[in-house]
């Protein structure tokens, strides 16, 4: 897949893998050359992919559930590598200790997990009221988790830092893309 990577990052198009379990997959639906199983989906894959291309975006689907440490790595160690929520609510005691654990040791470039993290719904919206309100629960959710969980105890609990995982982090993504010329 390294000319595909290599064309995404020259457009600066980032790329979002699914990480994580996956919804079994009966035999007859998987095709010659297509695998359902989750061995390919660790997050641990793209350590690679971002040392191999460090302006290319790589957003992990689910926070790689199960495999939250090999996530928290991609987080710490990859600038290149963002994480998104979407369709994960199985560990909330390692979401809330991660987002505790800073990233900011006196490495240059590290940052917070609170600013690698994406909102992301993981719901089917095809423009139906159904599907708008189902994505706007799972807002309300995450907002009120950062709020209630963070609370004043916890930096990522704050107003400012609850907004990057909402929407911020994405703002700046975007904008970062943009300004290097992606489409």
């Amino acid at each position: 897949y390294f000319p595909f990577y290599e064309r995404a990052e020259a457009l600066g198009m980032p790329i979002l893998f699914h990480t994580g379990i996956v919804e079994k997959c009966p035999r007859e639906k998987m095709g010659l050359r297509l695998s359902c199983g989750p061995a390919n989906m660790r997050p641990a894959h793209l350590a690679a992919i971002a040392a191999a291309f460090p302006d290319l975006t790589l957003i992990g689907g689910h926070l790689g559930y199960p495999w939250l440490e090999e996530t928290a790595h991609n987080l710490y160690y990859y600038p290149n590598i963002l994480h998104d929520l979407s369709g994960y609510r199985g560990d909330v005691g390692w979401l809330v200790a991660s987002l505790d654990r800073k990233c900011r040791d006196g490495l240059p470039g590290t940052r917070y997990f609170s600013d690698k993290i994406l909102f992301a719904t993981d719901a089917l919206c095809y423009g139906n009221d159904a599907s708008f309100r189902d994505a706007l629960r799972l807002m309300d959710f995450w907002e009120l988790f950062l709020e209630m969980a963070g609370g004043n105890y916890h930096r990522w609990g704050e107003p400012e830092e609850r907004g990057k995982i909402l929407a911020g982090n994405a703002r700046k993504l975007y904008s970062e893309l943009k300004a290097r010329g992606g489409r």
